[in-house]
């Protein structure tokens, strides 16, 4: 299947899709990003939220994202871990454009969904402690977990959004691969196009 370009390059200002972004997020690719996409799924770091807030601020709006928790304990995996979670959110909270909605995390790849379910719980129970905190002025209610694979698991564990492209479209054709792994790091002031939008 050919690749599709999702961002429309015309200057009417139209947006008719509301694009979500999934995958990992390089500081570097932000601004096609901050441009086009609606909730962005995979804050990992400060860095990351401060290189949003100044896009943002940049274009006068306000970017929603989810911080991407790492509760299945793999190395290869993004996303912060959970005791880092909350101070994270309490930094991104003193940022004017940028709004934390809520959590997004992936489970470990395992022979049969349901041996999943333990990240997935340990993330709602996350969710819960800081839904009561009331990030984002009682907005932060987003939980996106489970891909096609085992996003039935997760939906019982309380996942409100789920990404199943594989199972809609096909694994060749899915933007991301089931298995995040580790990227080289970032290049600095480096223009690339953006993938996975």
């Amino acid at each position: 299947m050919p690749k599709v370009d999702l961002i429309p390059t015309g200057s009417d200002g139209q947006r008719p899709v509301r694009w979500h972004m999934i995958g990992h997020l390089q500081r570097n690719k932000a601004r096609k990003v901050v441009e086009w996409t609606r909730l962005i799924h995979s804050v990992d770091s400060l860095r990351l939220a401060e290189e949003l807030q100044a896009l943002a601020l940049k274009r006068d709006q306000v970017i929603e994202v989810l911080i991407q928790v790492n509760c299945s304990g793999e190395a290869q995996k993004f996303g912060v871990p959970v005791p880092a979670a909350i101070p994270l959110a309490e930094q991104i909270e003193t940022m004017i454009n940028v709004k934390v909605r809520g959590l997004m995390t992936m489970a470990a790849e395992t022979e049969t969904p349901d041996e999943a379910r333990a990240a997935f719980s340990r993330c709602k129970d996350l969710y819960d402690e800081m839904k009561k905190i009331g990030f984002s002025e009682g907005k932060f209610n987003l939980l996106s977990m489970g891909m096609s694979n085992d996003f039935e698991v997760a939906i019982e564990e309380g996942a409100n959004i789920v990404r199943v492209g594989s199972a809609i479209f096909g694994k060749a054709a899915a933007a991301m691969p089931e298995v995040e792994e580790k990227e080289a790091p970032e290049v600095e002031d480096a223009e690339a196009p953006v993938e996975g939008v």
